[in-house]
C-alpha cells in the first residue's frame, strides 16, 4: 500500500534485528544473505496481517512502520527469524515481547541454529556486541 511520500509501505520488524544484507549502505554483515533468503523464502507471497504493539513508538526514525508479521497460520515473522537464528533480538526498544524474544534468541544460542553456529563477537551489530546475558 502507499505510504506517505512511498509507493508501497515500509515497515521495520519490531523486536529483531537482522544482519545487513549487501544492498545496506553499511555493508554486508555475517549471515546477512542467509537471513534475507530465509525471509523471502517463507514470507514472500504470503497473506500476512500487520500487528501493532502498544508499548512501541508506531514508526522509526527513517519512517517505516515498526510492527510485526503474522502469517495466516498464526506464525509470527519476527518470532521465526529470532527462533531459527536469522535475526537477533533486539533489546534497544521495548515492546510487549522483550522478554520473549530474549529467550527465543537464548534457545537459538544453545541449540546453535542459523547464525548461532559460528557468529564471533566482532561480526554482531556494535549495540550487540556490548550486550551480555
Amino acid at each position: 500500500m502507499p505510504d506517505r511520500n512511498f509507493t508501497t509501505t515500509r515497515i521495520r520488524l519490531l523486536g529483531i534485528d537482522t544482519p545487513e544484507t549487501e544492498k545496506s549502505p553499511t555493508g554486508a554483515m555475517y549471515y546477512g544473505k542467509e537471513a534475507s533468503e530465509f525471509t523471502s523464502k517463507i514470507a514472500l507471497g504470503q497473506e500476512v496481517t500487520v500487528v501493532m504493539d502498544k508499548l512501541s513508538k508506531t514508526r522509526d526514525k527513517y519512517n517505516r512502520l515498526l510492527c510485526y508479521i503474522r502469517f495466516a497460520d498464526g506464525r509470527i515473522l519476527n518470532e521465526e527469524l529470532v527462533s531459527e537464528g536469522f535475526a537477533y533480538a533486539d533489546t534497544r526498544f521495548p515492546h510487549s515481547y522483550y522478554k520473549e524474544y530474549i529467550q527465543l534468541e537464548e534457545a537459538a544460542q544453545k541449540q546453535k541454529k542459523g547464525l548461532w553456529e559460528k557468529v564471533t563477537q566482532d561480526q554482531m551489530p556494535q549495540w550487540r556486541k556490548k550486550i551480555k546475558y
